[in-house]
């Protein structure tokens, strides 16, 4: 289901199913510490999402080619790949976008007096205690290579 290539074009209204194993990763890190929920939340040994097979997979079905993350940011995290995105390669993208500085104009919202503007970071303006919940949907927004995947809103 995840391992045929991305369409020429997607259609507004196909369905579009989210794969499993980014379920199952807490997807709020920095770099490749993309661990998965039950190693987040029990304590066991480490265990990252790039230690699975699935992660040469593709990230959607029907795969795509462009997709924009809707992460609970002012800005959508966006991802790319000529021959489709897998999962390794949304996972990879999502760890660099967090660790990126969002614009001037919203760091200086997020400034307290542990820090200045050069240390906020994307993941930093959603608040440092968030945690991960779950993607909540993929759609096609428009006809296309594209998808918008949706985070759920995150809790404390």
């Amino acid at each position: 289901m995840f391992r045929a290539k991305p369409p020429q074009e997607l259609v507004v209204g196909m369905k579009v199913e989210i794969h499993p194993l980014l379920h199952a990763t807490n997807c709020l890190f920095y770099g490749k510490d993309a661990v998965t929920k039950r190693t987040w939340m029990t304590g066991v040994p480490e265990r990252t999402a790039f230690k699975y097979p699935a992660i040469d997979e593709f990230a959607t079905s029907p795969a795509c080619r462009l997709m924009y993350l809707r992460v609970g940011c002012e800005a959508p995290a966006k991802v790319s790949a000529p021959n489709g995105i897998t999962v390794g390669r949304l996972l990879r993208s999502l760890g660099r976008f967090w660790g990126s500085k969002p614009p001037e104009e919203l760091a200086r919202d997020y400034v307290d007096g542990h820090m200045g503007t050069e240390d906020v970071r994307w993941r930093t303006t959603i608040g440092r205690g968030m945690v991960w919940t779950d993607w909540r949907k993929a759609f096609v927004q428009k006809k296309g290579p594209s998808i918008v995947l949706v985070a759920e809103e995150m809790v404390w």
